[in-house]
């Protein structure tokens, strides 16, 4: 399995580190934000996904004949040009001082444990987890080229499955950061988002499918003042069926006895475990 691919496992949970007036919004609210990819922290980090890729590519990793190699061409440019990703980041460690630090308000935050397995099979996202070695680029180019070369020999004619292959291979990219961030140990949720040129937010949500296939309505693109500008986002559904992802809340160690009695919140109290970090930082 690639080392990007994130596997659930009974019980496996993600952690998404916040502020207590962000934590409080998405306790009230049964969803989380997920953002435009190009508003967020590291707004850059794509381009040097796609630069690894670019190279690796060339570098003849692996045989490709000309046409599969054209149509991932086609495919990465057609993905960049119609689609948009967004997302939100989580952590597999429960109390990473790391985290704390750039994400938990320096520890007078919280961080909230979500079902990964909610996540991952019911939300209609797709749940990477965050690569930052070179080699690990160049070994997913090159096993993704000979998949693409694969499917090329077994049917050239098929110049639209080959490209939806190489589509679905291209988006992967986003799983890739550079080995300076290599501290988050960053689990990422996304999903893509269309292109619209109508007067708008310039995007729209198609809606999505649980992995048994079960379809799930389109999200309306809101649209709030970033780190980086104005953002685009939409709020992901958190709770169906009578079930919900949220299954912890730790305050952070800087967090007093008072903040925690005024975020008191019932729903978020019934659904969810509350305690307190170990003081890690």
């Amino acid at each position: 399995m690639p080392p990007h691919f994130f596997e659930v496992t009974p019980g496996k949970r993600l952690y998404h580190y916040t502020s207590l007036p962000a934590a409080r919004g998405v306790l009230e609210s049964e969803t989380i934000w997920m953002s435009d990819f190009a508003r967020m922290n590291d707004p850059g980090e794509y381009h040097y996904a796609r630069k690894c890729y670019l190279e690796a590519r060339h570098s003849n990793l692996a045989f490709i004949d000309g046409v599969p190699r054209l149509l991932a061409t086609f495919a990465l440019l057609e993905l960049e040009a119609s689609t948009v990703m967004f997302i939100a980041c989580f952590s597999e460690e429960p109390d990473d001082p790391h985290q704390w630090q750039r994400y938990g308000d320096d520890g007078r935050g919280c961080v909230i444990g979500f079902d990964a397995s909610y996540l991952a099979e019911k939300a209609g996202v797709t749940v990477r987890r965050i690569v930052y070695h070179r080699d690990a680029i160049d070994a997913f180019v090159g096993a993704g080229l000979t998949m693409l070369q694969t499917e090329y020999e077994k049917n050239p004619d098929d110049r639209d499955g080959i490209t939806e292959l190489a589509r679905f291979f291209s988006a992967d990219l986003f799983a890739f950061k550079h080995p300076d961030f290599a501290a988050e140990g960053e689990v990422r949720i996304s999903r893509l988002l269309l292109r619209d040129d109508v007067p708008g937010p310039g995007v729209y949500d198609g809606g999505g499918h649980c992995i048994d296939g079960t379809p799930l309505p389109a999200l309306p693109v809101h649209e709030r003042q970033g780190a980086h500008g104005p953002t685009r986002y939409v709020a992901l559904p958190l709770a169906r069926d009578g079930q919900t992802a949220i299954r912890s809340l730790t305050f952070g160690a800087a967090v007093d006895d008072a903040e925690i009695v005024a975020f008191s919140h019932p729903a978020g109290r019934a659904r969810c475990g509350t305690e307190r970090s170990r003081p890690t930082l």
